[in-house]
Parts: structure tokens; C-alpha cells; sequence
């Protein structure tokens, strides 16, 4: 939550910070198909839908840039090289079905396609 925190914070002048209460994704926004396969309609009125959306983008941004970051549980290889090393690939796989299923955050099957994974 503080790296998210810390990148909303970074943005442009027009965003300020209220309050640090921590939400689920999946509390904010409901799932609708859209170009970025993530929700971005809020649930609650309050919640304005680009605020929704800044935070869809935020997590396609993480996925993308999670495909080239270096893995601890790769031993410190980048899912991309994981996928294309047929000694790895078990291993990425094993670690993508690992993750917990949570609506509207990360997906570990948007992963799956974009490293071409899919069987």
C-alpha cells in the first residue's frame, strides 16, 4: 500500500491524498469488460470513476512492469526469461498459480497471456 501510495502522491498537482484508509480494489469498483479488462465503473458513489480508472491503470502498469522486475522466487530471474527457459517455465507457472484470485487486482491469466503462457 505505500509504494501505491507513495505513485498516487507522485502524481500531477490535481491529485491529493485524504486519507490512507486501506480498501480492497474489488470494495471500490465492479468488474465490467472494458479495453483495459479491468473495472473502472466505482461502486461507490463517492468513489469518482477516475479515480477508478487511475487505479486500473496502476495495476496493468505493475503487471507490465512485474514481467521484467528480477523474481526472489525465480531465484531472481524475470518472469519474461522464466517463460522463454524451458528449465524455469515449470517453476513461473507453479509460482503464477500461487497467486490468490482477487477481483479487480492483479491477474495472474492477463500474466499468463502476456508471456504467452496459455496451453
Amino acid at each position: 500500500m505505500e509504494i501505491e501510495l507513495d505513485w498516487i502522491g507522485g502524481l500531477p498537482m490535481f491529485v491529493k491524498i485524504f486519507s490512507e484508509e486501506t480498501t480492497t480494489l474489488g470494495d471500490l469498483v465492479r468488474e465490467r469488460p472494458d479495453r483495459l479488462g479491468l473495472a473502472i465503473e466505482p461502486i461507490d458513489p463517492d468513489i469518482s470513476p477516475e479515480l477508478a480508472r487511475v487505479l486500473a491503470e496502476a495495476i496493468l502498469k505493475f503487471e507490465k512492469d512485474w514481467l521484467d522486475d528480477s523474481i526472489p522466487a525465480l531465484d531472481g530471474s524475470t518472469p519474461r526469461n522464466a517463460a522463454a527457459d524451458p528449465t524455469r517455465r515449470s517453476d513461473l507457472i507453479a509460482l503464477l498459480k500461487s497467486f490468490p484470485v482477487i477481483e479487480d487486482g492483479m491477474s495472474a491469466q492477463r500474466i499468463v497471456e502476456a508471456l504467452g503462457l496459455e496451453e
